[in-house]
């Protein structure tokens, strides 16, 4: 059924096949530093990049140094960017915008006959962007984005159902509303 993969890892492992539909998780460059990814890499339990992950988006939803994504221009530009390649790179199926981070699950279109976009293409894209007018809302100059972004294959319809759960929850879980309602940078596709 899958004919595309493409393996590649800088600091954590990629995958991507054909027809798949991905939740990926990007964040504002120096949003956990250097020394705390070490420390939340090393704690006791540590035992794949599933826990790094669920440590990480803890951390950042705790943390509140850098929140350039509450600027309402960069959180209404990083919006308009993700619909812009809608139907054309990808199908967005939901995405939430937190102050440091983007929770985004979307299926990667093909570009060719049998050669879709890659989760690299993709992402690269959406940075690039928001990144330029991002710098440009805030007068400054340098890297917006971290380099990496977590991606992680959804491989049914309950496991779906889960990351969209979870991206609706994560302002809720963060402490900004107490109803996932009220928060005003989440989207989703279709209600399930």
């Amino acid at each position: 059924m899958y004919k595309f993969k493409v393996y590649y890892k800088r600091s954590l492992p990629h995958v991507q096949e054909d027809g798949g539909i991905y939740s990926i998780v990007f964040r504002l460059a120096w949003s956990i530093p250097v020394a705390k990814q070490k420390e939340l890499r090393e704690q006791k339990g540590y035992q794949s990049y599933i826990d790094s992950y669920v440590r990480f988006d803890n951390y950042l939803d705790t943390c509140s140094s850098l929140n350039w994504l509450m600027n309402s221009r960069i959180a209404r530009t990083t919006i308009e960017t993700l619909h812009v390649h809608n139907t054309q790179k990808y199908n967005l199926i939901a995405y939430c915008i937190m102050p440091n981070h983007v929770h985004l699950i979307l299926e990667p279109l093909f570009k060719y006959k049998e050669t879709p976009y890659t989760l690299t293409e993709i992402m690269h894209s959406i940075k690039t962007y928001t990144a330029k007018k991002g710098n440009e809302i805030l007068s400054r100059k340098g890297q917006f984005w971290a380099h990496e972004s977590y991606d992680h294959l959804i491989r049914n319809e309950k496991e779906l159902y889960n990351q969209i759960e979870y991206l609706k929850n994560n302002p809720v879980k963060a402490g900004l509303v107490s109803d996932q309602d009220d928060w005003q940078y989440t989207w989703v596709a279709v209600q399930m």
